[in-house]
Order: C-alpha cells, then sequence, then structure tokens
C-alpha cells in the first residue's frame, strides 16, 4: 500500500469505529440493559445462634473430642453427643434390625467395619476380617458388602447386618 492511501484507510477505520459504538450504544439503550447504577444485593440471611447451653456443650465437646477414640473401658463416663444432633438409637426402634428377618434367621454377629479394598470388599465380623462371598464359621455367607451394612445368608434366609457402633452413646435419663 503506498503512503497516500494511508490516511483515507484511517478515515474510513475511523467511520466503521465511530458508526459501530453509535449503533452499539442505541441497541442497547434500546434493549434496556444499561442501567445508572448496579443491581440491589439481595439481603443477607438471618443466621439462628444456638443458645448459651448448646454452645457452651459444643465448646466441652470440642475440648474433649480426642477421647472418642479411647476404647470404652479406658472412660470413666459415656460421652453424650446431644450437642452435635446425635440421636441414639435403641433395640427397640424399628430402623435399628435392617429389614425383616425370621427368628431363625437372627444371629449374634457383631459388624465393625466396612470398606471397598482394591480388587474387593471387606468387612470385619466379630473380629475377624472376611472378603464378598467368604463363608462364616456357623456355614452362613458373605454376599454383599456395602459401607455400611453386610448382607450375609445362611440357607435360604438372608440378613442384613448393620455397622455396631463402638462406643454406646444413651442419653441421661431425664428426672
Amino acid at each position: 500500500m503506498r503512503p497516500k492511501h494511508f490516511s483515507l484507510l484511517i478515515i474510513v477505520l475511523s467511520v466503521f469505529t465511530i458508526g459501530g459504538a453509535a449503533w452499539l450504544e442505541t441497541d442497547v439503550f434500546s434493549a434496556g440493559v444499561h442501567q445508572d447504577r448496579p443491581p440491589k444485593a439481595a439481603p443477607l440471611p438471618e443466621l439462628k445462634v444456638p443458645p448459651k447451653t448448646d454452645l457452651e456443650q459444643m465448646d466441652y465437646l470440642e475440648r474433649r473430642l480426642h477421647l472418642l477414640s479411647a476404647p470404652l473401658p479406658q472412660r470413666r463416663q459415656r460421652a453424650n453427643l446431644s450437642g452435635l444432633g446425635y440421636v441414639p438409637l435403641t433395640a427397640a426402634d424399628p430402623g435399628l434390625s435392617g429389614g425383616k428377618t425370621t427368628a431363625a434367621a437372627q444371629s449374634n454377629y457383631r459388624l465393625t467395619l466396612a470398606f471397598d479394598g482394591r480388587a474387593k470388599r471387606y468387612c470385619v465380623i466379630d473380629d475377624r476380617l472376611y472378603a464378598e462371598g467368604s463363608v462364616l464359621p456357623d456355614g452362613a455367607t458373605i454376599v454383599k458388602i456395602e459401607s455400611r451394612r453386610v448382607l450375609i445368608a445362611k440357607e435360604r434366609l438372608q440378613q442384613w447386618l448393620d455397622i455396631a457402633p463402638l462406643i454406646d452413646v444413651r442419653l441421661p435419663e431425664e428426672s
């Protein structure tokens, strides 16, 4: 391009730039997108603070949290986890059994751990490690292992075993 055409090129580009800016401004104003001030912020939600007694109990539990890992015989008293929202289950609760079973299918197994290994699923029943498909001492077979329960079968009867709590926590009796 010759130097004498540079001025013409600059004039054409300037006209297109100014025309494009004017078109954009009129288009934005007609659509109502342009606003003089930013939109109002939504009001902050109200945060409910627990009562002072709950806060004190939560603070107490937080300071003694390391004691929850100690086995029960080494502890002087049972932990009260009600401040953290824990509601203890009793044997009379209908959801504790994990399903319908007959008296012949019920056993005294204690499931304490269930987890996925790299290739298999494992569980700890009565302080012994078993893999999925293993046979228990009384002849029952471990059919399925999930994260919180294990399905065992003996003959034609099946039963879900839920993980037993390591620490039996009960609320103090109201007097």
